[in-house]
């Protein structure tokens, strides 16, 4: 989810040798240290959103069929064709993008497809905490906050299932991040 530490878990994974490709999100104002994400790959995944007639904030269920949708076939070929030109031959790396929670199964289809087993790392912060950052970064009420973290963890959790995962609670990696990552 949107505000639970992605960014600072994805930059530890970085610096440990983890490759994210060379299309980075700017930091912003919001994020000075930097985002961690790949550029392509987001406009891809708002793209998919839109026109699905969906946002990052809209705490509602994706609309039935998406999967089969023609939309998420040209996000998915967008997809393959980012994998295949910035992480071929590349041994270890990652993508980072909050929204992926609800785009799994596209996700999940286009790596098949790739040959490549995807490996799922998520991390988990006190809703209450991401509602008031929410709250403080966009103006979302907190109730709308914390329906978008339920949201948000329950689709990554049915979208990963049965994949290699594993979970990083937010307040580990600040108290010891060398532990939290093993």
């Amino acid at each position: 989810m949107h505000r639970s530490g992605t960014s600072a878990l994805t930059r530890v994974l970085n610096l440990l040798g983890v490759a994210l490709g060379d299309d980075l999100m700017a930091p912003g104002p919001d994020n000075p240290l930097g985002f961690w994400e790949h550029h392509g790959i987001v406009s891809v995944h708002e793209g998919l959103l839109a026109a699905l007639g969906r946002r990052w904030d809209d705490p509602r269920p994706m609309p039935d069929g998406w999967l089969d949708s023609e939309a998420a076939q040209e996000a998915g070929e967008a997809i393959a064709a980012i994998v295949r030109r910035d992480f071929a031959g590349v041994p270890l790396w990652a993508v980072k993008d909050p929204r992926l929670c609800r785009l799994m199964p596209l996700w999940r289809r286009v790596l098949a497809n790739l040959g490549i087993e995807p490996r799922v790392v998520l991390v988990s912060r006190h809703p209450d905490e991401v509602a008031g950052s929410l709250l403080r970064r966009d103006g979302l009420p907190v109730a709308i906050g914390e329906l978008l973290w339920a949201r948000y963890l329950l689709e990554a959790v049915r979208g990963s299932d049965g994949c290699r995962r594993g979970m990083v609670a937010y307040d580990d990696l600040l108290d010891d991040w060398r532990l939290a990552v093993r």
